[in-house]
């Protein structure tokens, strides 16, 4: 296995960690009747994070992501 591979395993494990924790956050919200606000705080977030990338930096975020969700729907 290559270095590269290793790396995009262990990122890939890192943020389903991570994306599990945002769905149990979502939910809470939910079950405390803030289901717009999961919206707004996650906008909020991502803008924080994202304001001092490049858009190339950002379309290569959107691109991981969407690959991420296509993976996790085809996987169940």
């Amino acid at each position: 296995m290559s270095e590269q591979e290793n790396m995009v395993r262990a990122w890939t494990m890192t943020l389903i960690s991570v994306l599990n924790g945002l769905t149990m956050a979502s939910m809470a919200m939910e079950r405390a009747g803030e289901t717009k606000r999961i919206v707004e705080v996650s906008m909020e977030v991502m803008q924080g994070m994202t304001a001092s990338y490049t858009p190339e930096q950002k379309g290569l975020l959107a691109r991981q992501l969407a690959l991420l969700s296509g993976l996790a729907n085809r996987s169940w």
